[in-house]
């Protein structure tokens, strides 16, 4: 993702949005990976334990929908349909196939899985296709572009007004369906029927249920909230707005609690909601106060710019930590022991910001070359462009040019 001079209030959200991929880093290098079983534990050959210190950081994701819902919705106010689908295609596809086409290659080496596993998967990831993936991390791309796709179609009906009214039903479903999620779980435990045991075990299928994802009924309301911190920034706050805004947070903590619990099932080990909910609460403060800077010029220019490098480590940060962190540690465990795990974090952030220094620019503008040449000019036209440059470059073509147009002219 390429980082463009945005106002300073982006630069403090860049550097939000670059603590919550940090900390969902350090969730999983430090948690979850370490859990028997996984990938992480394996390769230190279960000499590593998880580290409950670090089992708060799947928060960070809930914060990223947030920040997207805010950002999303100011920039598509300042453009068209076509225009809004080219930027986010450009900003999500290119890292997207760089980071992939990594984590395949290491993946591959590190027999993680069979090779035709892999390679399935990889073809997924490429084109976008929501119920598979390289890496696990890359199923928040699936609900982002969903949330991408009812921008577009707002955009492209001219209904951007209705989208606050739009995002409010979203997010009461979402409120809706952890009520639901949360009364069960407190009632079906204390029935000891085995068909309670059964409804149980279908709620939990449902809360993960990819579909419903998709469809943002699990994570609608931070996408809502977010979009409905930047509106009362622009407006105001009024008693409508105020009401909407209590319905969203309930929605959101009733999400961090239940996900807290479906951790807690699947991890077999506690997993709180109060800390994750107090560092949620605390990023969405720092987001109204960040919005609040607008133009502000507060900042040292070679501070800015720190900040907004930090930001732009974010997204490939987020889909290569993985692949990164488990060949740094197959290769310095041998040599550093335990220890390897906190060089492979570092490995990590220097691997992120390479790829956006390096790999991200190149294909960046080789794609938009490639998109803006095709959709703002006729294909057959561009085609026949496009041959007459090569013509110029090579003689025999241009002689075979030439010699068409001799032909046709005899003809006429």
């Amino acid at each position: 993702m390429t980082c463009k001079n945005n106002p300073n209030y982006i630069s403090y959200i860049d550097l939000i949005r670059f603590f919550a991929a940090s900390i969902v880093v350090l969730y999983h290098v430090g948690f979850f990976y370490c859990l028997p079983g996984q990938a992480l534990a394996e390769l230190m050959h279960e000499t590593i334990s998880p580290h409950a210190v670090f089992n708060f950081g799947w928060i960070g994701v809930e914060i990223f929908f947030v920040i997207s819902g805010f950002v999303i919705s100011y920039s598509a106010a300042r453009g068209n349909a076509s225009r809004f689908a080219l930027s986010r295609f450009l900003r999500l596809a290119p890292t997207a196939w760089i980071c992939a086409s990594f984590s395949l290659i290491i993946y591959i080496f590190l027999h993680q899985a069979p090779i035709m596993h892999l390679m399935t998967a990889y073809a997924a990831t490429i084109i976008f296709w929501p119920f598979r993936a390289i890496d696990g991390v890359y199923w928040t791309l699936g609900v982002e572009v969903s949330f991408y796709a009812l921008i577009f179609v707002l955009l492209k009906t001219n209904r951007l007004a209705s989208l606050e009214k739009i995002m409010l039903g979203i997010g009461l479903v979402s409120l809706a369906f952890w009520t639901v999620f949360l009364t069960l779980e407190m009632v079906l435990p204390h029935i000891h029927m085995y068909s309670a045991e059964k409804a149980l075990l279908w709620t939990h299928k449902i809360i993960a249920a990819r579909i419903l994802q998709l469809f943002l009924v699990q994570h609608g309301c931070f996408f809502a909230l977010g979009v409905y911190i930047r509106t009362c920034v622009n407006r105001g706050l009024p008693g409508r707005q105020t009401i909407a805004i209590i319905a969203l947070i309930a929605a959101c903590v009733m999400e961090i609690i239940g996900q807290a619990d479906l951790l807690s099932r699947i991890t077999s080990t506690h997993v709180g909601w109060f800390i994750p909910t107090v560092i949620w609460s605390l990023a969405c403060a720092a987001i109204v106060w960040a919005s609040r800077q607008a133009g502000a010029n507060v900042m040292p220019a070679c501070i800015t710019r720190a900040v907004r490098f930090s930001g732009c480590l974010t997204y490939p940060l987020y889909l290569f930590h993985t692949a990164a962190i488990l060949l740094s540690i197959s290769v310095l465990t041998p040599i550093m022991g335990t220890y390897a795990i906190f060089s492979s974090v570092c490995v990590a952030f220097l691997t992120a910001a390479a790829i956006h220094v390096y790999a991200e620019p190149l294909l960046h503008n080789s794609v938009k070359t490639a998109l803006t040449s095709h959709t703002e000019k006729n294909f057959i036209f561009y085609l026949k462009h496009r041959m007459s440059e090569f013509a110029e470059v090579f003689p025999v073509l241009n002689a075979m040019l030439r010699n068409e147009k001799k032909k046709q002219s005899r003809q006429q």
